[in-house]
């Protein structure tokens, strides 16, 4: 009883090799995050993510391990205290796996999602990926918040192949999971007008 509660990881993607490495102090270096993982098995990478235009360190980052079973191990180095700060550990999907996308595609689907984000977050998160048409987070009925996931619908198909290149990016603390969202029991462009039709 008591204490901090646990956070839930998410769902381990088949064969996944890599995790995401949040909440990381500005000061670590490479060898100090390599040292703290060495006992889940052989790294093959450590990726540190820096803001573009500054160059500065974004307090997080990837470790690619050799196997997958290393993955396993290093969430349970989640909350662990490294340089004043407690961790936060996700697997990661791969980016390299070729997701098969439905022809015409331009709806994403968004997971890992923290349970306190906003459209408008979700929104400016993916604006750079191009003309954003809705965005649909799925809450929950009773407290109203996210469900950890959601939709993002764009204008044109391309627009969904970038926002695949977003997989692993850290938003409120939790690292992305994207994929290309099928039209499920819409039909053919989700067409649902015969619905309207009346008997005069």
């Amino acid at each position: 009883e008591g204490g901090k509660k646990k956070r839930i990881p998410s769902e381990k993607p088949e064969g996944c090799k890599t995790v995401f490495v949040g909440n990381l102090s500005f000061d670590i270096d490479e060898n100090t995050l390599r040292d703290a993982f060495k006992v889940c098995g052989k790294i093959m990478s450590i990726r540190f993510v820096k803001d573009k235009k500054t160059g500065d360190f974004k307090g997080f980052g990837f470790i690619d391990f050799k196997n997958t079973e290393s993955t396993d191990q290093a969430l349970q180095l989640a909350d662990t205290d490294i340089k004043g700060r407690s961790i936060i550990v996700e697997y990661v999907g791969d980016k390299k796996k070729d997701t098969k996308k439905p022809e015409g595609c331009k709806t994403a689907f968004v997971g890992n999602l923290s349970h306190d984000i906003d459209e408008d977050t979700l929104r400016d998160a993916f604006k750079d990926c191009g003309a954003i048409a809705s965005v649909r987070l799925v809450k929950d009925r009773e407290s109203g918040k996210s469900k950890g996931f959601g939709f993002i619908e764009f204008e044109d198909t391309e627009s969904t192949d970038k926002a695949l290149k977003m997989v692993g990016t850290e938003i409120m603390g939790r690292a992305l999971r994207v994929d290309y969202s099928g039209v499920k029991g819409t039909g053919k462009g989700g067409s649902r007008r015969r619905s309207k039709k009346r008997k005069m």
